[in-house]
This record gives structure tokens, C-alpha cells and sequence, in this order.
């Protein structure tokens, strides 16, 4: 379940931006801007009646194109990411 929720962050922000996500840090020869998606922390816990909370957090690296005033784009940035990983579209779910 963590690969198919990993594809619908990177999805959703293609959508948004047009930028390539990746699951592993990138080399100095990255091409940017582009976002690093990786599962920080990943928990289950067992509930009566064969249920179970399932929880995952994610850390969402983005690497704006080398400007002068990358920190304005860190911010819009920060807010776009906001607004289009509310929802997410699980391939299957």
C-alpha cells in the first residue's frame, strides 16, 4: 500500500506542477526542479473485527530550478503541495 500511495503523491504532483518526482535522493546531475518522496515512518495497529489503522508519513523533498529567489518559490511551492495532496487517487482503491 505504501508503493500505491507514493505513486499518487508523485501523480498528483505532476498534475499540479509538470515536474518529475523521485523515491531516491538524486546526484549532483539532478534534474530540477523536481520533487524526493520517501516514506519516513510507517505504523499498523490491530483493532477487533480484523481491522486496522494503518499509519504513514511522508517527507516531500523539492528542488526548485537554481533561481535568485528560490525562497518565494519554496513558499507557493509549499502552498500549490497544500491544495493538490488533500486528496489522493490510489490506482485500485
Amino acid at each position: 500500500m505504501t508503493k500505491e500511495i507514493v505513486e499518487g503523491i508523485g501523480s498528483a504532483l505532476l498534475q499540479e506542477f509538470g515536474y518529475e518526482s523521485h523515491t531516491e535522493p538524486m546526484g549532483q546531475e539532478k534534474l530540477t526542479p523536481c520533487f524526493v518522496i520517501s516514506c519516513v515512518e510507517s505504523s499498523d495497529q490491530k483493532y477487533p473485527g480484523n481491522r486496522y489503522l494503518l499509519k504513514n508519513a511522508f517527507k516531500i523533498s523539492y528542488f526548485p530550478k537554481l533561481e535568485d529567489n528560490a525562497e518565494a518559490e519554496y513558499y507557493e511551492t509549499a502552498e500549490r503541495m497544500k491544495n493538490c495532496l488533500e486528496f489522493l487517487q490510489i490506482e485500485g482503491h
